[in-house]
C-alpha cells in the first residue's frame, strides 16, 4: 500500500509541475498573469485526471473525488474568469517588484535591532539578526 501511495504522489507531483510550468509559460508569452489565476482549478483537475489514468486505480471513490474536483475547479475557473474579464491585471497598482522593494526598504531602514525585530514579527519574517551585524 505504501508503494502505491508513493507512486500516486510522485505521479501527481510530476504532472502538477509539468502543467503549472506550461501554464506559466503561456502566461509569460501572453504577458498576462491572470491566466494562472483562471487555470488554478483546472490545473488540479488535469493533474487528478492524469494521475487516475496513469496509475490505473479507478474505483467508485476515486471517481467521486474526481467529480468533486471537477465541479470545484470549473466553478472556480468560471468565477475568476467572470470577475477578471475586461479588467486590468493589477487593480491595486502594486507589482511584485514594488512590493519586494517596499519590504526591503522597510527592513533596511530599521534604525536599531528593536525596530528590525518589530518589523520582522509584523511581517512574519524570521531572520536571525539585523542587517549588517
Amino acid at each position: 500500500m505504501f508503494t502505491a501511495l508513493v507512486e500516486t504522489l510522485t505521479t501527481f507531483g510530476s504532472l502538477l509541475a509539468i502543467i503549472v510550468t506550461l501554464v506559466f509559460l503561456a502566461a509569460v508569452y501572453k504577458r498576462d498573469n491572470s491566466l494562472m489565476d483562471i487555470a488554478y482549478g483546472p490545473i488540479f483537475l488535469g493533474t487528478s485526471l492524469g494521475t487516475l489514468l496513469i496509475n490505473n486505480r479507478i474505483s467508485a471513490l476515486s471517481l467521486l473525488i474526481l467529480l468533486s474536483i471537477t465541479l470545484w475547479s470549473l466553478r472556480l475557473a468560471f468565477r475568476i474568469y467572470r470577475k477578471n474579464k475586461g479588467k486590468p491585471e493589477d487593480q491595486c497598482g502594486l507589482t511584485y517588484e514594488s512590493m519586494a522593494d517596499y519590504q526591503l526598504e522597510n527592513i533596511f531602514l530599521a534604525r536599531n535591532e528593536k525596530e528590525y525585530r518589530a518589523y520582522m514579527a509584523k511581517t512574519n519574517y524570521f531572520i536571525p539578526g539585523p542587517p549588517g551585524k
